[in-house]
């Protein structure tokens, strides 16, 4: 019996034994996934960033042709008699102006020279331009001359509203409040010359404040216009 349990004890595993095991794997492991196995091996090395060393790049802007290519495409689309087409069109130029204002933000904030969305009038639809004010001032010439009686002519004129200023508007079109009120009564623009006006009245408070006479001037104009059109009664 002695001598039976003494051969059971010496085929048991000890502790020793289990860790001797242990270290084995973690050492064949490490080797097999390229780790060192030392720890003394492992240090950090301290590179220099990538920003400190790069300098800016100027992204490609819309500028040149293909901005006249995208003016091109959303000008003859401008009256698109389907309504979900023309929403998606309106949408298109909406985002047009946001990017041509981001892109001198985006500029400025490199570093790098504002892109020069250059035309000369003969290739396009909206006239001459060499910047993005002038390619906005030139759009809202271009839009201010479609006849009244479009239904495409009204969103573009609110989406430049906030861009060029209501003044700015007005002055280019001494007739533009009857020709609101006169497309108003036509029901099939009705909706797009409203809101329109209604953008006007807000962006033209907005321009005023602070400044009593154009508040006047602005006032009287619109009462003068309201009277030449008989809406006042």
């Amino acid at each position: 019996a002695a001598a039976g349990s003494g051969n059971l004890g010496d085929s048991l595993p000890t502790q020793d034994h289990h860790h001797h095991q242990y270290g084995q794997q973690q050492q064949q492991q490490q080797q097999q996934n390229g780790s060192p196995t030392d720890p003394k091996d492992t240090h950090v090395t301290n590179t220099p960033s990538s920003s400190s060393c790069t300098t800016a790049v100027a992204p490609p802007w819309l500028a040149g042709d293909g901005l006249l290519s995208v003016v091109e495409l959303l000008w003859c689309n401008l009256d698109e008699p389907m309504a979900q087409t023309l929403a998606k069109v309106q949408d298109a130029f909406e985002a047009l102006l946001d990017l041509l204002v981001y892109q001198d933000t985006a500029a400025a904030q490199l570093g790098l020279n504002a892109p020069q969305p250059s035309s000369s009038s003969s290739r396009s639809r909206i006239g001459a331009f060499t910047d993005t004010a002038s390619f906005l001032h030139a759009t809202a010439a271009a839009v201010l001359a479609v006849p009244p009686n479009k239904k495409g002519r009204y969103s573009p004129l609110t989406s430049l509203l906030p861009r060029v200023g209501a003044m700015y508007l007005l002055q280019q079109q001494q007739g533009l409040v009857q020709q609101v009120l006169g497309a108003m009564q036509d029901d099939m623009i009705a909706n797009s010359a409203s809101a329109f006006f209604k953008a006007l009245l807000l962006q033209l408070r907005k321009e005023c404040r602070g400044s009593t006479a154009a508040a006047a001037a602005s006032v009287a104009a619109a009462a003068a216009a309201l009277g030449a059109s008989g809406c006042g009664n």
